[in-house]
């Protein structure tokens, strides 16, 4: 499925992102106020794209659940078959 993929692709660009701009913000790091609201600012839009893949990949997984084949009962994740035992593992 390329939306899950491209979703999570995001996920883990942003944090990656997330952590460098972090590391940034360590009481250590002798930033001006400006730099330090640019920063925040910055975190502020990379928690927006982590949500946005967030909601992306919950999208999938409910579309899996609702094509999933009748034997298959999706919850919460977890493939389980017509005897409800789960199929992980």
């Amino acid at each position: 499925m390329p939306g899950y993929l491209d979703a999570l692709d995001k996920m883990e660009t942003t944090t990656s992102a997330l952590r460098g701009v972090g590391h940034l913000l360590r009481p250590d790091m002798d930033l001006d106020a400006r730099a330090r609201d640019d920063l925040t600012l910055l975190i502020s839009v990379l928690v927006g794209q982590f949500t946005s893949a967030t909601d992306e990949i919950h999208e999938v997984f409910k579309l899996m659940k609702d094509y999933a084949p009748s034997g298959l009962k999706l919850a919460d994740g977890v493939a389980q078959d017509r005897k409800g035992e789960s199929n992980v593992g």
